[in-house]
């Protein structure tokens, strides 16, 4: 049987997997409260500055317990708002 042939691969393919780049951290506020959206999973929930919960995350599983990336991008239907 011959051998695999080894490409040369990128950086962010030896490090990720892949060569697609995070759009990373999406800052959420409301008066004293923030949260980040991060890749679908809401992080770091804070009051005031000061932390009160780290994650909340929506797992949706296929017939093989994979779990499923984010299809839609958030918030679709929500209107973005400069003055908060």
């Amino acid at each position: 049987m011959p051998a695999a042939v080894v490409q040369d691969t990128g950086r962010a393919v030896k490090l990720c997997g892949t060569e697609l780049v995070d759009p990373g951290p999406r800052l959420l506020r409301a008066g004293p409260l923030s949260i980040e959206l991060v890749d679908g999973v809401l992080r770091y929930l804070r009051f005031g500055g000061v932390e009160v919960l780290r994650a909340v995350a929506f797992l949706v599983r296929d017939e093989n317990w994979g779990t499923l990336a984010p299809g839609r991008q958030w918030p679709h239907n929500c209107a973005r708002r400069r003055d908060l």
